[in-house]
């Protein structure tokens, strides 16, 4: 173990709340030097500029441009966390809201919008996100000059402030400094471990594979509007790259 703990272990987030929250909670755990946190700044899966390009090179890409003096076999592994965005629910979940001001409103019973030219756009969008997504989520590794890097995906329920706050739509002006004062509270607790834990979803007891089970079932009826993250799996898949 000794030898896996001086390589790097890459985490692929979203924004920058996500970034602080990931750091805060795995530097409880692992060493520091152990982690390399970079956010996208959007959404990888849906990012319009890369048309075209499949998941696996998106991703590929997006850590090769980050991995900077590293070579390929100092990476432990890559995390990658990812929203939903509510994009596995059916077209009868995008409703159109004349009156609403807003041109997207996510609400834990739909995607709501304010013309129909937007609930197309939306259709659109949520058909790339599930694709991609579910491409992803069966991606094991990710090959860079030969060197094959374990590669895993986890999902945040419609955003993380849904999982950490139970908010949707928090404006980006606010969401750092509202992460950064729940953190600076929670620090020396597990309140954040317990979170990730209470809203993994409802599965079967006799489950033996929850990874894809989870999947499973963030991918069916509503459930990627609901309240669900399965990142709880995230402790026990770096443990498995760290073990002897």
């Amino acid at each position: 173990m000794a030898n896996k703990l001086k390589k790097v272990l890459f985490v692929i987030v979203e924004g920058e709340s996500d970034g602080l929250l990931f750091f805060d909670e795995l530097e409880k755990i692992y060493p520091k030097d152990l982690l390399v946190i970079k956010a996208f700044r959007g959404d990888i899966f849906t990012e319009p500029e890369l048309q075209g390009v499949g998941i696996r090179d998106r991703i590929r890409d997006f850590f090769i441009s980050k991995m900077g003096d590293l070579q390929p076999r100092d990476f432990l592994g890559i995390l990658h966390f990812s929203d939903t965005d509510g994009s596995f629910v059916g077209e009868d979940k995008v409703f159109v809201d004349l009156a609403q001001k807003e041109t997207i409103l996510y609400k834990n019973d739909g995607i709501y919008v304010n013309t129909t030219d937007q609930k197309l756009s939306i259709h659109h969008r949520n058909q790339i996100k599930k694709t991609n997504t579910n491409n992803a989520k069966y991606i094991t590794q990710i090959t860079y000059k030969k060197v094959q890097i374990p590669y895993s995906l986890f999902y945040l329920s419609q955003e993380v402030e849904h999982v950490i706050f139970d908010e949707l739509n928090v404006s980006q002006n606010i969401k750092v400094r509202k992460m950064v004062t729940f953190l600076k509270k929670v620090r020396e607790t597990e309140t954040i471990n317990n979170l990730l834990k209470s809203h993994f979803p409802p599965l079967a007891e006799e489950v033996t594979d929850k990874y894809k089970e989870s999947w499973d079932f963030i991918f069916n009826a509503d459930h990627s509007l609901q309240r669900c993250t399965n990142a709880i799996l995230m402790y026990e898949y770096i443990d498995e790259l760290l073990s002897p």
